[in-house]
C-alpha cells in the first residue's frame, strides 16, 4: 500500500492541464480547459479539464476523475503504478509497503515473462547462432545501435530453444501459451515454440514493455514471411502501434505522425532521422489504433508501399483516420516501392521533401479515381467525373470545395460550373439520403429533482456548512436516481474533519465506476451560486417536496377508491393526511 499522505502529495503538486495538454491539446474556455475526448471519437470538443479542481470529465463518453485515474486509462495502469509515475515526474519518492500476494494481477507477471524472453532473443541475436539475423540486418543497412534502440532479437531454428529457456526460469507451459510464445502440439504431447530461425522484432506498448512480437524468416521456404503474437493478457494488436513507445514524444512535439505499412519502413526512418513514424501490427489499421494516433497527433501523412495492394490500404486508412478528426494527406516517394527503398536509394532529404509535398486526402482520391479510367474517352470521363464530385462534396469548407471543383474541372476539360453542378447535386442526394437514417444522440434535460440531488453533491463536498445541513435535512435514502444515492451514501459516512480535500477522497474510494463517473461530472460542473446556505436548503426542500408530492398522488388515488366503496370514515382521515402533507409541501417554498 502506498501512504495516502503520499498520494496527496503527489496530487495537490501535479498541474492536471499541464499533465493532460501532453496527451490532448486543450484550450482555455472560462475558468476550464477544453479539448477532444481522448477516449471517444468526437469532432466537437467535450473533454474538461477544471483546473481549479484538478479534476477532468467527458461529457460526451462520461469518463471521468483526477490525474490519477486519467494515467491509469491513458497509460493502462494500475492505480499504483499511476501515482508511482506521477511520483517520479514530480521528484517524490514512492514506497509502497507492500501489496498482498492474493491482489497482484497477472499482467505483471506476464510483463515479467515477456521482458526474460526479450533478454533471451537479445543474447541469441548478439551470440553465435544470431550470424543469420545479423547478416540480413547488415544487409538492410541497419545499425547494431538502431538494432539495440529497438531491441531486434533472433529466435534459434530449434523447436524448443525459448520454451527449455523460460521453463528453467520457472514460468509454466500455460503461461508461455498464454502469451503466444509456444503452440500446444496437435496430439497434446507437449509444446513447441512459435518463432523459430527468424528475426524477432518486438512490440512494445505505450511504457515501452514488451507485449508481443513480430518475426520475419530468413530463409527463402514455403513458411510464412512474418509470424505475429496473436491476442494475449497484454496484447491487442488492433489496440497497438508498432513503434509508438518511441516515437510518441517527436509525434507530440510535432503534432504529426508519419504512418509507414512495415517495420523495417519504421526503422529505416527511424535511423535516417525520421522519429515521428509508427505502423500497424500486420493488418490493415483500426479504429482503436487511429484513437491512440489521435492522442498524440492532429496530423497524419500515410506513406504506405506503392503498389495496388499499398494503394488499397491507404484508402481504407484514410477513412479510418479521417473519422477520427485527423488531417490526413498521402506521400508519394521516389527511388523505390516503399520507404525502406526510397531512403536507400534516393537518401533522407529526398524522402523528407516527399512527407512536405504530401497531398490532402480528398485530392489523393480524386487522382485515384482518375487513374482508374481512360480520360480520353467520353464516357469514361463523366464516370470519372461523378465518381470524384461525390469525394469533392465530403468536403464541408466551401472555399476548398471550389478549389477541388476548380482542379477537377481542369483535369477533366469541364468548366468549372458543370463540376460544381454536379458536386451539389450529389451532395443533395446524400444528405438527404442520410436524414433519415442519422439520429443526434442529445442527452435529455435533467430534472429538477436531479439537479437538486447533484448540485447538494456539489455543495457538500464543497462547503462544509453544506454538508451539515445536509446530514440534518435528509438522509441518502432520500435520493431518487440509483446513482444519486450510491454517492450520497458514501458521502455521507465519511469523516469530513479527516480528509483535507473531500472531492478527491471520495473520487478515489467510491468503489464502482458509474459513481466516480457522474461525481467528476458534478465536481467540474459550474453552478454558480450567491448564497451557498441557501441554496443548500433549497435543494434539500426540492428533495423533500418531491417525496411530498408523490405521497400526495398516492392519497388522491385511495382517496378515490374509498369514496368509490362508500368507506366514508376512511375518506374523512384520507383528507385529514392530505390536508397536512400539502400544508407540508406549501411550506417548503419551491
Amino acid at each position: 500500500m502506498i501512504p495516502s499522505q503520499t498520494i496527496d502529495d503527489i496530487r495537490n503538486k501535479a498541474d492536471i492541464v499541464a499533465i493532460i495538454g501532453e496527451y490532448v491539446p486543450l484550450k482555455k474556455r472560462g475558468k476550464n480547459y477544453l479539448g477532444l475526448c481522448p477516449f471517444h471519437s468526437e469532432k466537437t470538443p467535450s473533454f474538461t479539464v477544471s483546473q481549479d479542481k484538478q479534476i477532468f470529465h467527458c461529457f460526451g463518453c462520461n469518463e471521468g476523475g483526477n490525474i490519477f485515474a486519467f494515467l491509469m486509462k491513458a497509460e493502462n495502469i494500475s492505480f499504483a503504478q499511476s501515482v508511482e509515475m506521477l511520483g517520479q515526474r514530480l521528484g517524490i519518492q514512492v514506497k509502497n509497503t507492500g501489496t498482498p500476494l492474493s491482489q497482484v494481477g497477472d499482467k505483471d507477471k506476464y510483463y515479467d515473462i515477456m521482458e526474460i524472453a526479450q533478454k533471451f532473443y537479445r543474447e541469441m541475436l548478439e551470440g553465435s547462432e544470431g550470424e543469420p539475423a545479423r547478416k540480413y540486418l547488415d544487409k538492410r543497412g541497419v545499425t547494431s545501435e538502431t538494432s539495440a534502440t529497438f531491441g531486434l532479437g533472433y529466435s534459434p531454428d530449434k523447436w524448443d530453444s525459448l520454451m527449455n529457456f523460460l521453463f528453467k526460469k520457472g514460468v509454466s507451459y500455460k503461461g508461455m501459451e498464454k502469451l503466444g510464445l509456444i503452440i500446444e502440439r496437435t496430439d497434446k504431447s507437449g509444446y513447441y515454440d512459435r518463432f523459430r530461425g527468424r528475426l524477432m522484432f518486438p512490440i512494445s506498448d505505450l511504457r515501452g514493455r514488451v507485449i508481443g512480437y513480430s518475426g520475419r524468416i530468413l530463409t527463402a521456404n514455403e513458411e510464412a514471411k512474418y509470424v505475429n503474437s496473436p491476442d494475449s493478457p497484454v496484447y491487442n494488436k488492433g489496440y497497438n502501434l508498432y513503434g509508438i513507445n518511441l516515437a510518441k514524444d517527436e509525434i507530440k512535439k510535432q503534432r504529426a505522425a508519419v504512418l509507414v505499412e512495415g517495420n523495417v519502413d519504421l526503422i529505416s526512418c527511424w535511423q535516417y532521422g525520421i522519429k515521428n513514424v509508427i505502423a500497424p501490427l500486420g493488418t490493415a489499421l483500426t479504429q482503436n489504433q487511429a484513437k491512440m494516433i489521435r492522442r498524440f497527433a492532429d496530423n497524419v501523412i500515410i506513406a504506405f508501399d506503392q503498389d495496388s495492394a499499398g494503394s488499397l490500404a491507404t484508402l481504407r486508412s484514410v477513412e479510418i483516420l479521417k473519422d477520427e478528426g485527423l488531417d490526413v494527406h498521402v506521400a508519394a516517394f521516389e527511388g523505390g516501392k516503399d520507404p525502406d527503398e526510397s531512403l536507400r536509394v534516393k537518401g533522407a532529404d529526398n524522402f523528407r521533401g516527399s512527407l512536405k509535398k504530401a497531398v490532402p486526402w480528398i485530392e489523393y482520391r480524386i487522382i485515384n479515381v482518375l487513374s482508374r479510367y481512360n480520360l480520353a474517352e467520353i464516357e469514361s470521363r463523366a464516370k470519372a467525373a461523378k465518381e470524384a464530385a461525390a469525394i469533392i462534396g465530403l468536403e464541408s469548407d466551401e472555399l476548398v470545395r471550389k478549389g477541388y471543383i476548380k482542379l477537377l474541372a481542369e483535369k477533366l476539360g469541364y468548366t468549372f460550373d458543370e463540376v460544381a453542378s454536379e458536386v451539389k447535386r450529389l451532395s443533395f442526394y446524400s444528405q438527404k439520403g442520410q436524414d433519415n437514417s442519422l439520429k443526434r444522440t442529445v442527452e435529455k434535460p435533467a430534472l429538477k429533482i436531479e439537479k437538486a440531488e447533484q448540485l447538494l453533491i456539489k455543495l457538500a463536498l464543497d462547503h462544509k456548512e453544506s454538508f451539515g445541513l445536509f446530514k440534518q435535512g435528509i438522509s441518502w435514502r432520500d435520493f431518487t436516481g440509483g446513482v444519486t444515492r450510491n454517492i450520497a451514501e458514501f458521502l455521507l459516512s465519511v469523516d469530513i474533519e479527516a480528509h483535507e480535500d473531500l472531492s478527491h477522497y471520495v473520487l478515489e474510494n467510491i468503489p464502482d465506476e458509474e459513481s466516480k463517473k457522474l461525481l467528476s461530472k458534478i465536481i467540474v460542473s459550474d453552478y454558480p451560486q450567491s448564497n451557498i446556505e441557501q441554496a443548500t436548503i433549497g435543494c434539500i426542500n426540492t428533495i423533500k417536496a418531491h417525496h411530498l408530492r408523490s405521497k400526495m398522488e398516492q392519497l388522491r388515488g385511495a382517496i378515490a377508491a374509498a369514496e368509490k366503496e362508500g368507506r366514508h370514515d376512511n375518506v374523512s382521515v384520507l383528507h385529514k393526511e392530505f390536508k397536512d402533507l400539502n400544508e407540508a409541501y406549501r411550506s417548503l417554498s419551491v
